[in-house]
C-alpha cells in the first residue's frame, strides 16, 4: 500500500478549502481533482517536492513517533544526505529540506504551473479554475512574488491556492488572502486524509 500518496493529498486539499471561502461543497473527482458543480469552480492539485524529498518524506512518515532517536535513524541510513537532515540526540526528527534560492523555488513553480496548463487543456473547464499547490518552502514574500509573475492572460487558472503547512494562501491577479492552519487541525486533517487513502487503495 502506497503512503501519502496522490488520494491522501487530494483529500487534504478538499479538507483545507473548507477552511477557506469556497467552502465544503467540492468533491473528489478527476480532470480537475476537486469540484463544485454548484459553485462552478475546479481545481487541480499538485504536490510539489523533487523525487528525493518523495524518499525523505516517506521515510519520516514512516518512523516520525515511532521513539526512534536521530542516533538509531543515523545507524539504520548511511546515507549521507539523510544523516545530515536530523537533529543529534533526539527524538527522530527529519528536517528535509531544499537548496536553492528564492528564485530558483519561483521559477521551478511557474514551470509546474506551465506544464499544468498544457495538461489542462484536456480537462474539465469550470466556470472559474484553480490550481492548489503542496509548496512548504514557500514565505509570504515568495508568494507575492509569484503572484506578479503569472501571467493570467496565458494561463487558464483563474486562482492559485499554496499550502505552506500551516499557512493557506489563495491568489489571484487581484488580491492574497492568507488562512491559518493550527497544529490540531492539521492533526485532525492527516488522520481523516489517511484514513481516505487507507479505504481508496
Amino acid at each position: 500500500m502506497k503512503f501519502m500518496s496522490k488520494i491522501y493529498f487530494e483529500k487534504y486539499a478538499q479538507l483545507t478549502l473548507g477552511l477557506t471561502e469556497f467552502g465544503k461543497c467540492f468533491v473528489l473527482a478527476d480532470k480537475p481533482d476537486l469540484q463544485d458543480t454548484e459553485q462552478d469552480i475546479g481545481i487541480e492539485v499538485v504536490l510539489v517536492e523533487t523525487k528525493d524529498e518523495g524518499i525523505k518524506r516517506s521515510v519520516w512518515n514512516i518512523y516520525a513517533g515511532t521513539g526512534i532517536t536521530s542516533d538509531e535513524f543515523r545507524d539504520k541510513f548511511k546515507r549521507e544526505d539523510f544523516k545530515q537532515s536530523v537533529i543529534p540526540n533526539c527524538p527522530f526528527m527529519a528536517m528535509y529540506g531544499r537548496s536553492g534560492d528564492a528564485k530558483d523555488l519561483i521559477s521551478e513553480m511557474l514551470d509546474i504551473i506551465s506544464k499544468k496548463n498544457e495538461k489542462f487543456s484536456d480537462y474539465k473547464k469550470f466556470k472559474s479554475n484553480g490550481l492548489y499547490l503542496f509548496n512548504r518552502h514557500m514565505f509570504p514574500e515568495q508568494i507575492q512574488d509569484l503572484q506578479n509573475l503569472i501571467d493570467y492572460e496565458k494561463f487558464v487558472f483563474d486562482f492559485y491556492v499554496i499550502n505552506c503547512i500551516n499557512k493557506l494562501y489563495v491568489f489571484s491577479k487581484e488580491a492574497i488572502k492568507e488562512y491559518d492552519i493550527s497544529h490540531e487541525t492539521m492533526g485532525l486533517f492527516k488522520r481523516l486524509s489517511l484514513e481516505h487513502e487507507r479505504n481508496n487503495q
